[in-house]
């Protein structure tokens, strides 16, 4: 039997007070003008199954006086990386997208980038709905590229959809959690 703070048990009527639980198949990932991926970057949205939404934490420090640890709380750090998961179309459009992005990150002769952070990173903005449709959430990330392309599995055995993982670093992300958005 589940206790709640107060002390008393856990009633059908509390569990049925609680707003309808989110289905996390409702989200949509946009991208902001991607580098070298031309100015329309609606298919990698669409394409988009899977994604991790950017944590954060509090990097805490400890601080021993008087033979005693007292702890404090420090920095905000944001556990990097996003990680998104992408279907494969006939044109090959979403590794080609995201492999030219790549080659303005950091290029393959040259090793260089072709500029700096601003040059090569896009905003992106990680939107979240209810099942009827409406936005409860949105967490706008700021400063976002990819630093991983996966590598890419084919396989004979069966037929299964391909597939294509990524992981984007990001400076920081600002989460809005208002229904009126």
């Amino acid at each position: 039997m589940a206790i709640a703070a107060d002390g008393n048990p856990i009633a059908l009527n509390d569990v049925l007070g609680i707003p309808d639980i989110l289905d996390a198949s409702r989200f949509l990932m946009l991208f902001g003008q991607v580098p070298g991926g031309g100015s329309d970057t609606r298919h990698l949205s669409i394409k988009a199954f899977n994604v991790t939404m950017p944590g954060v934490n509090s990097e805490a420090f400890e601080a021993v006086m008087g033979g005693r640890s007292v702890n404090f709380r420090g920095r905000r750090v944001y556990n990097n990386p996003v990680s998104l998961s992408f279907y494969e179309d006939s044109r090959m459009q979403t590794l080609t997208t995201l492999r030219t992005w790549m080659e303005y990150v950091v290029g393959t002769q040259s090793g260089n980038s072709v500029g700096y952070v601003d040059d090569y990173s896009v905003d992106a903005s990680l939107i979240i709905f209810d099942t009827t449709g409406a936005r409860v959430a949105q967490h706008t990330i700021y400063r976002v590229y990819p630093v991983d392309i996966g590598e890419v599995s084919l396989s004979s055995e069966s037929s299964t959809s391909l597939q294509i993982t990524a992981q984007f670093r990001f400076t920081y992300f600002l989460a809005d959690t208002h229904p009126e958005l």
